[in-house]
């Protein structure tokens, strides 16, 4: 396996449109790295570099030490698994899987072995004198995988390729695709728009927009300290919330003020604040597990809103809660039951709110 470097590098495209900006990104060796955004963001034309199915308008892509900029596809040391899953309906199985090591020459004895091994690593050794028209979804899609698995590649390149399944399968997939790579080790590059997927699934995420790296790092890294309003945004299901307002120092203690709540914050968040430069209006996000709900007003729950939509989703019910014109998602315990236009109270977690600068969008505790 083999570590993917990213130094600089542009993609443009012939009518002026700037895919990706001077991009700086390295895959570990043996990790799981999802590239991940919104549609347009340059995720796609990223991998596609990666894999030499674009040619890049400036900058270096090393796999391993070797600068592969003007090598072809095939001779990358790459296998590719797509959401189509590019298989040949009036052939088997076994053959397949066996097709790139036929297409390179492998003698039979080997092609056996190759094609066995991948088999079992995926369960699908009694399907293998199937044709693929009679497989399903899931089934189509291990073949696919086992296919660039017995390539025993450098790299692996996945893009979004369970996405096109159904939820109960997709969650089953992206179990077995976890599974793959603790087991096989390599060192992989996997596209996907779906946060949940690249939580589930990545050792790095690079969260990607308008052609922009956002932030690179673990997956608790970018959830619990997003670099910016965007990052925050994107990453968690309920996603954060957020309202704008400003800093107040009053008698040495330090609030977060807007036309509708006043926070008084607390001594980590005031020790932090005070390193950072003071602006003029600023985004607090909280996440929707850390407002907790009360029927009463009472000392902590002290911010008052009303119940706009109530969701009951079994151990955990979801609120939707009008604060003014502003709508803020909650989660509440399974015993707690609201209906719409009832009033309720919240309690903020302090210890676990983040601050944006409103006019460049960043993380202003970072």
């Amino acid at each position: 396996m083999a570590k993917v470097t990213l130094h600089n590098v542009w993609k443009i495209y012939d009518n002026g449109v700037e895919a990706v900006k001077e991009l700086n990104l390295e895959c570990p060796d043996k990790a799981f790295l999802c590239l991940l955004g919104p549609s347009g963001c340059g995720k796609s034309s990223t991998m596609r570099m990666i894999a030499g199915l674009e040619q890049i308008s400036s900058g270096e892509i090393f796999i391993g030490d070797r600068l592969v900029n003007y090598i072809p596809p095939r001779d990358r040391d790459i296998a590719m698994v797509f959401e189509n899953y590019a298989l040949y309906p009036h052939l088997t199985v076994y053959e397949n899987i066996a097709m790139p090591l036929r297409v390179r020459k492998f003698d039979k004895v080997e092609i056996d072995q190759r094609v066995g091994e991948a088999a079992k690593i995926l369960d699908i050794e009694d399907l293998l004198p199937r044709r693929i028209r009679r497989l399903s979804g899931g089934q189509k899609q291990r073949v696919g995988i086992g296919r660039a698995i017995v390539r025993n590649p450098a790299v692996f390149i996945m893009d979004e390729p369970i996405s096109h399944l159904e939820a109960k399968l997709r969650a089953q997939m992206r179990a077995e695709l976890k599974r793959l790579h603790n087991q096989l080790e390599a060192t992989t590059v996997y596209v996907t728009h779906d946060q949940l997927e690249a939580i589930a699934l990545a050792d790095y995420i690079a969260v990607m927009n308008f052609g922009e790296l956002q932030q690179f790092g673990t997956p608790e890294d970018l959830y619990e300290t997003p670099a910016n309003h965007f990052v925050a945004g994107f990453l968690g299901t309920p996603p954060m919330n957020f309202i704008e307002g400003h800093f107040e120092r009053s008698d040495g203690d330090l609030w977060f003020k807007n036309e509708h709540f006043t926070l008084s914050l607390n001594q980590f968040t005031r020790v932090n604040l005070g390193a950072v430069k003071p602006v003029d209006k600023i985004i607090l996000g909280v996440r929707p597990q850390d407002i907790h709900l009360s029927k009463t007003r009472d000392e902590k729950h002290n911010i008052q809103s009303k119940t706009f939509i109530w969701e009951l989703q079994g151990e955990k019910n979801q609120a939707v809660l009008e604060i003014g014109q502003h709508h803020f998602i909650a989660e509440a315990e399974a015993d707690f039951i609201s209906q719409p236009g009832e009033d309720v109270w919240l309690n903020i977690n302090l210890n676990n709110i983040h601050f944006f600068d409103s006019s460049s969008g960043k993380n202003i505790l970072v």
